[in-house]
């Protein structure tokens, strides 16, 4: 049994019957020492015993935030699932939305809506660019009429479920491009079109064609609700001569001729980036829509698409005798 040293309990101890009243002196001196010690004791335990149960508080407390970090954790991990989640369910929604606002044109939009049904067109990349851009802006006649409309010079737009095939042909080289060519421009329909669907801001679209009247009225075309294109030289119209190609920005990632050739002539490979995609119509008198891939390594692939008839890509005598006399009546 443990026996605690108390005042009450030192007194009460019997005295040695070895001690005389001799040295009872020194006994008290004796007791007084060990009441000293006792006192001393009884502070250091006291001092320990306030030591452990500082130390008792501070190991709950260390409990109690590890048990609270673990919970942080845990809410951590949850939030950032959610958060992971929500971006992914964000980046689907802005794969959704279109890139380019259509018009609000409805027969820009009845137009849109028969190609879809006839299926020329056939995926969301080319339907909102056929949305963007109101056909009216680049044809005056029956601009919303599935078939190609004079415009002038001897020159047509393309129909638009043409447009829309040779969209649909080129959209996935286009994505990735960053200079292409249009051979032939005409309205400017087809360049603008190229040019929305390429990414970036550092993306080129040179649009070409021999007679300056016709470069000048695809200018004005495309300024109408486009002007951001000309205005940043995504698009950059030139007074050229088309069966030269464009020698001087090549190779192109993409090239678009519209104008059909008898053969397709050796300057249009030669100025085909490796990786690039070009259509041409090629054929006499019996036409076939012609895509041409180079692979990485420079090889050459063609595939007769479907039957088309363009006009010929030709000299501006030959594509309009009267040139001189419309240049001279201004």
């Amino acid at each position: 049994m443990q026996v605690q040293l108390t005042d009450d309990y030192i007194e009460q101890l019997p005295t040695p019957a070895y001690l005389s009243t001799a040295n009872s002196e020194s006994s008290l001196d004796d007791l007084s020492t060990l009441k000293q010690t006792n006192d001393f004791l009884k502070k250091e335990l006291e001092k320990m015993t306030e030591e452990y149960r500082l130390t008792k508080k501070l190991a709950d407390q260390q409990v109690e935030k590890d048990l609270q970090i673990a919970q942080l954790k845990v809410a951590l991990e949850k939030m950032t699932e959610e958060r992971d989640k929500l971006k992914q369910k964000l980046s689907e929604i802005r794969a959704n939305q279109p890139i380019h606002k259509p018009v609000p044109n409805p027969l820009q939009t009845a137009l849109v809506n028969h190609l879809l049904a006839r299926e020329a067109i056939k995926s969301k990349e080319v339907e909102e660019i056929m949305r963007s851009i109101d056909r009216g802006e680049f044809a005056t006649k029956d601009p919303y009429v599935d078939r190609p409309q004079q415009i002038a010079f001897n020159t047509t737009i393309s129909a638009p479920h043409m447009h829309a095939i040779q969209l649909e042909i080129l959209k996935d080289c286009l994505k990735g491009a960053k200079r292409a060519v249009d051979i032939g421009t005409g309205s400017g329909f087809v360049a603008l079109s190229m040019a929305k669907m390429m990414k970036g801001d550092d993306i080129k679209v040179y649009a070409l064609d021999h007679i300056p009247k016709l470069v000048e009225q695809a200018r004005e075309n495309i300024s109408k609700s486009h002007k951001e294109y000309l205005d940043s030289k995504k698009i950059e119209l030139l007074v050229a001569d088309g069966r030269e190609g464009l020698p001087q920005y090549a190779p192109f990632d993409v090239i678009f001729v519209g104008g059909s050739v008898k053969e397709i002539p050796e300057v249009f490979f030669e100025q085909l980036a490796p990786g690039g995609s070009m259509v041409v119509p090629v054929g006499e008198y019996f036409q076939n829509l012609t895509v041409v891939h180079k692979s990485k390594s420079g090889k050459i692939e063609q595939e007769a698409i479907m039957s088309v008839l363009f006009g010929k890509l030709q000299s501006v005598e030959e594509q309009f005798p009267d040139i001189d006399e419309e240049v001279d009546s201004d």
